[in-house]
């Protein structure tokens, strides 16, 4: 039905060459096996293009199960085949010479691509909840109100339209400006630190008041990604 659904449209999916309960669960244990050599570091390249093919597949395959969350992982593992994932903490680390040196900084496309989607993602995030929603003012109000995904402190600001008012604007000023100090030349790396706090604050205020699954934990580890070199010296 999916398939048929999404017929002559750029959608692909490895789980639609064949619907056997058994071509399936070869799929599924394929997916694991690169997940956790991932997670290893063990090839990281092609563990991270098989993480890619094979999670893009299933998302295709299941599109109407799909969050915010979802997409994120998808891009994400993209721009990771092009990154240097297993260059250190990993596998492949550990089974390079020893006495080769690695880059503390890595400068290539996939860098560049990768840092610019996250900053595109919080940009047109707070552009579009400025523009488009007719009262912006009322954003988190109106989000509380719909009551279908709220946690306990949800419901509790509910009965604060101050607070909400101030948290709605706060938001849309971080998520536009925030990008661009990402990207500051001037005192980068203190800028950076303040602007990471300031949007994992963000997240954490997301996570004590609306279930939105997965999406705030990757969008974290997305954030690692503007940790100055300066910090991770300190843990090397």
């Amino acid at each position: 039905l999916i398939h048929d659904y999404f017929q002559g449209t750029w959608r692909w999916s490895l789980f639609w060459v064949s619907g056997s309960i058994y071509f399936q669960c070869v799929l599924f244990l394929l997916t694991a096996i690169f997940v956790f050599a991932l997670f290893l570091g063990f090839h990281s390249r092609i563990a991270s293009v098989g993480c890619w093919v094979l999670i893009a597949s299933l998302y295709n395959r299941a599109p109407f199960t799909v969050s915010g969350a979802d997409t994120l992982l998808v891009i994400f593992l993209f721009w990771g085949m092009f990154l240097p994932l297993g260059a250190c903490w990993s596998w492949d680390a550990m089974r390079r010479d020893t006495n080769s040196q690695t880059n503390k900084v890595v400068l290539s496309g996939g860098t560049v691509a990768i840092l610019i989607q996250i900053a595109l993602l919080y940009f047109c995030t707070g552009c579009f909840k400025a523009i488009i929603h007719a009262n912006p003012e009322l954003l988190l109000e109106n989000a509380l109100q719909w009551a279908d995904y709220n946690r306990p402190v949800g419901n509790w600001l509910v009965a604060y339209p101050n607070i909400l008012w101030f948290l709605s604007w706060s938001t849309i000023v971080l998520e536009i400006v925030a990008p661009w100090l990402l990207f500051s030349p001037w005192k980068t790396n203190t800028l950076r630190l303040l602007v990471l706090a300031g949007l994992c604050s963000l997240h954490i205020g997301i996570e004590l008041t609306l279930s939105v699954a997965l999406f705030s934990y990757i969008a974290f580890a997305g954030l690692t990604l503007f940790l100055p070199t300066a910090f991770w010296n300190t843990l090397d």
